[in-house]
């Protein structure tokens, strides 16, 4: 009768354990290279679907404001309220962010009453921050509004050549994330045109 072998138990050899920690953390380091990405994306979904929305908000702001006041300025732009602050801007103010860096390192912005808006010491130049219910800023954007001349109309059959008396074109761009650099940011620009309900 021939005896039973004795079973032998076979242990992992170092090589054999390094190998597999070499693939498990070969594999985590690809794993966690896709969560900045995974982040921007995201970020740059929020701001996608919000700046449109930011810049709404502006455009119908002022051109209520502008259509509501019973003196039209020169400007073509409302007297009153936040407004007042895009007077006689005509290019896109603070082109190359200098203004707002210094901003935000003494967040010298002052809230509108009653909006989510805040305003700066730089005609034209805003800032929104879109917040949770629990106070937490979820998106924050740098806003910048100026006007144009919208060219030629005719009205009445007459060539118009005085055209802030009866409209103007408005432009706003909106920036994110303002914790970049201007250059470095996503940008969205919108347009309108604003004309004057009651010119005469």
């Amino acid at each position: 009768m021939a005896k039973n072998k004795k079973s032998v138990r076979a242990f992992f050899n170092m090589v054999e354990v390094t190998l597999s920690l070499a693939v498990v953390g070969i594999g985590i380091a690809g794993i966690m290279s896709l969560f900045p990405v995974a982040v921007q994306q995201s970020r740059d979904s929020i701001g996608d679907n919000s700046a449109p929305d930011i810049a709404e908000q502006f455009m119908t702001y002022i051109q209520m404001k502008c259509n509501n006041d019973t003196a039209w300025n020169q400007d073509g732009v409302s007297n009153t309220g936040f407004v007042a602050n895009m007077q006689g801007v005509t290019t896109k103010p603070d082109s190359d962010g200098s203004t707002e860096l210094g901003l935000n390192t003494s967040n010298a912005w002052t809230n509108v009453a009653d909006t989510n808006i805040q305003t700066s010491g730089t005609n034209g130049l805003y800032r929104v921050d879109l917040t949770s219910g629990a106070g937490i800023i979820d998106f924050s954007a740098a806003v910048r509004v100026w006007t144009k001349s919208i060219g030629n109309l005719f009205i009445g059959g007459k060539q118009e050549t005085m055209l802030p008396k009866y409209g103007f074109a408005l432009y706003v761009e909106v920036s994110w994330p303002t914790g970049k650099p201007y250059a470095q940011r996503e940008k969205r620009e919108y347009y309108m045109d604003v004309f004057n309900s009651n010119p005469l």
